[in-house]
């Protein structure tokens, strides 16, 4: 895996830093229910995880620095022989950097910054280390939980687990922290909480960590928020393709060993910090990360291939997928799809008598569509929904 080099000066502003702090659902949860929905959870051989991470390093001046990355990936076990497709975006001390890469046979083809291209062996529990965020859930012991709350929320348990005192430096640093935090003098980990949620089948949907931390720097202190989100969906449903036109070009990859490190420092890439709005941020990144052409002033779209196409209408609040001359159209705004005459509301699930079982299971393939875009810009699906409708 290609060695990042993170330093504490990042990407300097003036806002205060709010940390956020743990809000207890109502009910207390029970223990072992919430290890069994970890440990017994129901397991995929196909699936899609979105990450995210986040710190936010206060300081006593008042401005603040952010260093955040995201990523995708796209796995699929077939016979055993897995594959991925993997994509990753870091901001941080002034610069940008991405990874683009394909994973089979063992080996991930990776394209670093756009330009630098190499191989490397390695076994897909490693491949999945390089997202920086742990992939895999964990029942945090009982004895290190200061409250284990439980919550129903749209179908779907919720567990939020709040760290004590003695337990939530260890669990930061060994699981969450990819920064480096442990080299910082006198670190304090003074909250930590960790929220896992499960769909009706038993899931794992979605996990997030927050953590609030203070440390010394040079002498004088520093505040450092550190949020990180997983999500998954496509279950069994996410394919790998890699055709063999890409095959007989990443023959050619030289192995990472003897690639030119200097050509990786140097690399020119667009700016890809986050804006002011969620909606803003996507814009630039459907152009910089996706290739979207801007076709109006808020028209974006991706002619995918000769029958295919996707577009994003912000004034209207629409996603539409193209196949030939059929298009489907999701409003985020009403949560609500047509496709011709047929009207899908996804909230109450109630749809027009035009509508065939098939059409309504396209519908919600173009609202997963939309999600993906969203997961590939470094966007939270809900968290767009929610700014968007605000």
């Amino acid at each position: 895996m290609l060695g990042l080099c993170i330093l504490l000066a990042g990407c300097t502003g003036t806002e205060e830093n709010t940390p956020v702090k743990p809000e207890p659902a109502a009910e207390t949860g029970d223990y072992e229910s919430y290890a069994a929905a970890i440990n017994d959870r129901i397991k995929a051989d196909a699936w899609t995880a979105a990450v995210s991470s986040r710190y936010t390093f206060s300081y006593e001046d008042e401005s603040s620095a952010i260093y955040e990355m995201d990523g995708t990936l796209d796995a699929q076990d077939a016979d055993g022989n897995v594959s991925g497709r993997l994509k990753e975006h870091i901001n941080g001390n002034g610069m940008a950097s991405s990874m683009d890469g394909y994973y089979y046979d063992g080996r991930l083809y990776n394209t670093y910054n756009g330009i630098v291209s190499y191989y490397e062996d390695m076994p897909f529990a490693d491949l999945k280390k390089t997202l920086l965020v742990p992939l895999e859930p964990y029942a945090v012991p009982e004895d290190s939980l200061e409250g284990l709350y439980v919550s129903e929320e749209e179908g779907q348990t919720v567990y939020t687990a709040v760290l004590n005192e003695s337990s939530r430096k260890d669990l930061f640093l060994s699981r969450y922290d990819f920064y480096g935090m442990d080299q910082l003098s006198d670190l304090h980990v003074l909250s930590g909480r960790i929220i896992d949620s499960f769909d009706a089948e038993g899931r794992l949907i979605r996990e997030e960590a927050d953590f609030e931390t203070e440390a010394s720097y040079s002498g004088h202190r520093i505040n450092v928020a550190y949020h990180s989100s997983l999500s998954y969906l496509g279950f069994d449903s996410v394919t790998v393709a890699v055709s063999d036109e890409q095959k007989k070009e990443q023959s050619s990859y030289p192995a990472f060993a003897d690639i030119d490190t200097g050509s990786i420092e140097t690399a020119d890439v667009p700016d890809d910090s986050a804006e002011a709005t969620a909606a803003a941020t996507l814009r630039k990144r459907l152009v910089n990360r996706l290739g979207y052409e801007q076709k109006s002033e808020d028209v974006y779209e991706l002619i995918y291939n000769d029958h295919e196409a996707y577009a994003f209408d912000f004034a209207n609040g629409t996603f539409t997928y193209s196949n030939y001359t059929i298009n489907y159209v999701y409003n985020w705004k009403g949560d609500v799809a047509t496709m011709g005459k047929c009207t899908f509301m996804f909230e109450t699930e109630n749809a027009s008598s035009d509508c065939a079982d098939t059409t309504i299971e396209m519908m919600n393939h173009v609202r997963d569509f939309l999600r993906m875009e969203l997961y590939y810009c470094g966007l939270s699906y809900d968290e767009f929904i929610k700014e968007e409708n605000a």
